[in-house]
C-alpha cells in the first residue's frame, strides 16, 4: 500500500517534466514503481542501512547527532503545529488551556479554520507567561491546499535583509504566494489586546491579507519570542513567511520548526537557514547578506517521506533514472503482465 501511494504521487509530480525526457505516463508510472520496489528490496535485504547511511554522514547533510534540547523543542512544537488541524477556534482554544501544560497559559489570538487557494488554514497562539508567540500553519487538507503545493515552479524573489543591495533567490512559487498573503496586512485589522488575547478571524475579503506580519512583528517589538511551527506544506509556507518578516524586521529573531517540510528555497538560503548551526552548512556555500543567523530552520523527515525530497530538480533527475533503467523494468513489467 505504502508503495501505491508513492508511485501516486511520483506519477503526478514527475509527469509534469515526461515529455523531456520522451516518456509517456504509463513509463513514469511503471517506472517508479519497479523503481520503488528496488528500494525496499535494498533495505529487506539489509535491515541497517538507514542506520549506517545516518552513522556515515554526509557533509552538509547528515553529519552530526542531534542536540536532545534541540529534540525535545522540537516534540513540543510539533503539538503546535496540530492544533491549527482541529475543526474550530473554541477547539483549538480548549486544547491550548491544556498544552503543554495547563499552567503555561498559551492563548488563541487569529486563527483561520479553512483554506482556499494560496491562503492556508492557520492559528496564532501566545502565552504572556513565557513570552513566546506560536504561528502554527496548517498542512495540505483540503483541494485547495493541493493548488498551492503544486504551483512549484520556481519564482524569483527579492530580499533586502538590511542591505542596500537587494538579492534575488528562487523559491517554491505557490508557497511564496501563500506566505505573502499570511503577511499582508488586512484592511481594518484589529490591534492585538496583549492582555486578553481575544480570538479574531481574518479579514477575508480579495485585495486583504491575514494582516499576520505585522502582528509577528508587533509581538516581537513588545519582548515576544517568535517561533513558526508547520506540517507539510505548512511547514514550508512558514520558512518562506519567516523571511519576509526577515526582510521586513531587520532585528528579528525567528526560530522555525518544520514537519516533513517540502524543498521551497534555493541551494544558498537553503544553506543560510542552518542559522546557528554555521558548522554544518556545505564547504563554500555562499552567505547571505544581512540574513544572518536571525532565521533558524529545525526541520525533522521522517526517513524515507516523499515530501521533503519532491522538487522539479529532483523530478527530472528521476526522470532521467526511469529512461535510462527502461530496459531493466520493462521486461520485469512484460513478464509480470503474463
Amino acid at each position: 500500500e505504502d508503495i501505491q501511494k508513492m508511485v501516486v504521487a511520483l506519477s503526478s509530480y514527475v509527469g509534469g517534466v515526461a515529455k523531456e525526457f520522451g516518456l509517456s505516463s504509463m513509463d513514469i508510472t511503471l517506472g517508479s514503481y519497479y523503481m520503488l520496489w528496488d528500494v525496499k528490496l535494498e533495505k529487506l535485504q539489509t535491515p541497517d542501512l538507514d542506520r549506517d547511511e545516518h552513522m556515515e554522514g554526509k557533509p552538509g547533510v547528515l553529519q552530526a547527532e542531534m542536540d536532545l534540547d534541540i529534540l525535545d523543542r522540537m516534540g513540543q512544537h510539533f503539538g503546535f503545529s496540530q492544533i491549527c488541524y482541529r475543526a474550530t477556534a473554541a477547539e483549538m482554544q480548549w486544547v491550548l488551556h491544556r498544552f503543554p501544560s495547563a499552567g503555561d497559559e498559551y492563548k488563541l489570538l487569529a486563527c483561520r479554520d479553512r483554506s482556499e487557494k494560496f491562503r492556508p488554514a492557520f492559528s496564532l497562539m501566545a502565552s504572556a507567561k513565557h513570552q513566546t508567540a506560536v504561528l502554527a500553519i496548517r498542512g495540505t487538507k483540503e483541494a485547495d491546499d493541493l493548488i498551492t503545493d503544486f504551483v512549484c515552479e520556481l519564482e524569483e524573489s527579492e530580499f533586502h535583509f538590511s542591505t542596500d543591495t537587494p538579492q534575488t533567490y528562487q523559491v517554491h512559487a505557490g508557497m511564496l504566494r501563500a506566505a505573502r498573503w499570511l503577511a499582508k496586512t488586512g484592511q481594518s485589522q484589529p490591534a492585538i489586546d496583549q492582555s486578553s488575547h481575544p480570538h479574531r478571524d481574518v479579514d477575508l475579503r480579495p485585495d486583504a491579507g491575514a494582516g499576520l506580519g505585522d502582528a509577528l512583528i508587533e509581538l516581537y517589538r513588545n519582548g515576544y519570542q517568535i517561533k513558526i511551527t508547520g506540517h507539510s506544506l505548512g511547514a514550508g509556507v512558514g520558512t518562506l513567511l519567516a523571511l519576509i518578516l526577515a526582510d521586513r524586521e531587520p532585528e528579528i529573531v525567528i526560530d522555525v520548526y518544520g514537519y516533513g517540510s517540502p524543498a521551497c528555497v534555493d541551494e544558498r538560503l537553503a544553506e543560510a537557514l542552518k542559522g546557528t548551526f554555521a558548522h554544518l552548512r556545505v564547504p563554500g556555500a555562499e552567505p547571505v547578506p544581512g540574513l544572518g543567523s536571525r532565521v533558524c530552520v529545525y526541520n525533522l523527515v521522517y526517513r524515507d517521506d516523499l515530501v521533503s525530497r519532491l522538487s522539479l530538480f529532483n523530478a527530472r533527475l528521476f526522470a532521467a533514472d526511469i529512461k535510462a533503467s527502461k530496459p531493466r523494468w520493462k521486461p520485469l513489467f512484460e513478464q509480470d503482465k503474463g
